[in-house]
C-alpha cells in the first residue's frame, strides 16, 4: 500500500512540475506580444474579431487574430486564414494556449482573438490566465446563455464583465446596461471607454473587411 501512496505522489508531483513548466512558456509567449485583444459579448464576436485585426493592420500593424465558435479561424498577419483543428471537434478554452504559441512566432504587434468560454468562470480563467488581454472589447448584452450567465440581463452584464482586463481598457457599444459595467470596471481598475455605433459609416466597415493587399 505504501508503495501505490508513494508512485501516487511522485505521479502528482510530475503533473504539477509540468503544469508549471506549461504555464511559464505560456506566459513567457504572452509577453512577445505587446497588445492582445480580447473579444467577447452576445452577438457579433467573430465579425468585430475581424474588423479590430482590420483596423490594426491598416495601421501597420503586424496583427494575428483567432475567431472561435463552430467554424474557428486562425487569421495569419497577412489576413489569410486556415481552420483551427480540434481533437474530436469539442472545443475547449485550453486551445488557447496554442493559438497564443502560434501567435508569438510571428513576433507580432498584436493578437486579437475571441472569448470562446461561456461559464462565467471559465470566462475569468480565459482572461486572467489564457489571454491576459491589455485591451477588451465588450460588444453587447443579449438574451443568450441564460442557463449559464443568467437568469437576468443583469447578470449576464456582469458576468462578460469578467473579461475585462485588470488595470486596463475595455471598450464596449453595450447602452442599456452601461452603468453596470461601469461599476465591474472600476472593481477592476479597468478604463471604459462608451462608443457609438452609429458614428462608424458602413464605407469603414467594408474597408476594414478587405483583405490586405500585402
Amino acid at each position: 500500500m505504501l508503495f501505490l501512496y508513494s508512485v501516487f505522489l511522485v505521479c502528482a508531483l510530475g503533473l504539477l512540475a509540468a503544469g508549471i513548466i506549461e504555464q511559464r512558456r505560456h506566459y513567457d509567449n504572452l509577453d512577445l506580444i505587446p497588445q492582445r485583444v480580447l473579444v467577447n459579448g452576445i452577438r457579433g464576436k467573430s465579425s468585430i474579431t475581424r474588423l479590430c485585426a482590420g483596423a490594426l493592420r491598416g495601421g501597420g500593424l503586424v496583427t494575428v487574430a483567432k475567431t472561435t465558435g463552430t467554424a474557428a479561424r486562425f487569421i495569419h498577419p497577412d489576413a489569410t486564414e486556415e481552420p483551427v483543428h480540434r481533437k474530436f471537434g469539442i472545443a475547449n478554452v485550453v486551445e488557447q494556449i496554442g493559438i497564443v504559441r502560434r501567435a508569438a512566432a510571428y513576433r507580432p504587434d498584436a493578437l486579437v482573438t475571441e472569448c470562446m468560454a461561456v461559464m462565467p468562470a471559465l470566462q475569468e480563467v480565459n482572461q486572467t490566465k489564457l489571454i491576459r488581454s491589455t485591451i477588451g472589447v465588450l460588444c453587447n448584452v443579449r438574451e443568450d446563455h441564460l442557463a449559464e450567465m443568467g437568469p437576468t440581463l443583469d447578470d449576464v452584464a456582469r458576468s462578460l464583465s469578467r473579461s475585462m482586463p485588470v488595470g486596463g481598457t475595455c471598450v464596449t457599444a453595450e447602452q442599456d446596461r452601461l452603468h453596470i459595467l461601469q461599476k465591474e470596471a472600476d472593481a477592476r481598475n479597468c478604463e471604459l471607454i462608451a462608443v457609438d455605433p452609429e458614428t462608424v459609416t458602413d464605407e469603414e466597415l467594408r474597408s476594414r473587411r478587405r483583405p490586405s493587399s500585402s
